[in-house]
């Protein structure tokens, strides 16, 4: 089997393969989109779905989890552009947001076109539960678009529907990318919970240390502006465990700047989040998940497959953050 980077420039050349096939090498459409899918980001989520089916099929059979790898990176893209639109962030990836660019209406116009595109390609494998698997993951993604709504609440909405929200947002398209690939690989029912698990804690783990990243102001690794959750008044996981831990004073100043629009500078937010625990808070909790997963790969035997997944779960990097608390 190949190293990870040369898999992961396997799929690239496959997932833009597969789009020169459906939409023409130099269609309109195709010009639009392709910077989306151009040789950058990690390409964790189609990683994470090749793997996992090699944990248990053999690489002879590596083709046939291709159009499954594609609708997932495919997925994550079309929602990363409806994303920066109802979070109105404006950069992405180093470079200005799609709906920036091409304005809103060709941003939504061309979300639906890929995630209709997505139950194409997962119809695909001939497999009625890996089919059915994509399409609830398109559900939850598109549900998270509407809960996301309450993260701007004059009222704290509290952990549980924060971390609901996360889960539908992010952990849901990490579960589908895992789930469907053990699905698509014909194994018992046991190893489909096993990976549905996998990729749920990989995904809750991953976005916690995003958020995480977010406040620390860690533009180069998120991707996008470092200030953009405490500039929208996000009620994420570390606005709630800062608002438990804070002082008196401190936890005011929260309540008045998240739920009364009150005019309080970014720093102050930021100090008030870090200093707090809230931050720290949140590490230790990916951390929780990150183990979660980690126990889960634990009992499948030694191979590369199961290595390479092993190296996905280190992408999850959280003493850096502890130690960027501290400093």
């Amino acid at each position: 089997m190949a190293s990870l980077q040369s898999m992961r420039q396997k799929i690239v050349e496959k997932i833009n393969l597969i789009l020169d096939q459906k939409y023409g090498a130099d269609s309109p459409f195709r010009r639009l989109i392709r910077p989306y899918f151009e040789n950058k980001g990690k390409k964790l989520r189609p990683l994470l779905c090749a793997n996992t089916f090699l944990l248990f099929a053999d690489e002879a059979n590596l083709h046939l989890v291709y159009p499954l790898a594609a609708a997932i990176e495919i997925t994550h893209n079309a929602s990363l552009i409806i994303d920066d639109v109802f979070d109105r962030d404006i950069r992405r990836r180093g470079d200005a947001a799609f709906y920036v660019k091409h304005g809103t209406f060709a941003a939504l116009s061309v979300s639906y076109a890929l995630s209709a595109f997505v139950l194409e390609l997962s119809s695909k494998t001939g497999n009625i539960a890996v089919i059915q698997e994509i399409s609830k993951m398109g559900g939850e993604l598109s549900y998270s678009v509407y809960l996301s709504r309450n993260l701007r609440s004059n009222y704290v909405i509290g952990k549980k529907r924060s971390m609901e929200i996360l889960y539908l947002k992010t952990a849901s398209l990490f579960r589908a990318a895992t789930k469907s690939a053990a699905l698509l690989a014909n194994v018992s029912q046991e190893h489909v919970d096993n990976m549905s698990k996998f990729g749920e804690s990989y995904g809750i783990a991953y976005q916690l240390r995003d958020d995480a990243l977010a406040i620390l102001n860690d533009v180069e690794k998120i991707g996008k502006g470092g200030e953009s959750d405490i500039l929208n008044r996000l009620q994420t996981i570390i606005f709630l465990e800062a608002l438990e831990r804070a002082s008196s004073s401190e936890k005011e100043i929260l309540k008045q700047y998240y739920l009364k629009n009150a005019d309080y500078e970014v720093e102050l937010i930021r100090d008030i989040l870090i200093s707090s625990g809230g931050v720290q808070a949140v590490i230790d909790l990916a951390a929780d998940y990150l183990q979660k997963a980690r126990n889960i790969l634990d009992h499948y035997p030694e191979s590369l497959a199961r290595a390479h997944l092993y190296e996905l779960l280190d992408v999850i990097e959280l003493d850096t953050l502890s130690r960027q608390v501290v400093s």
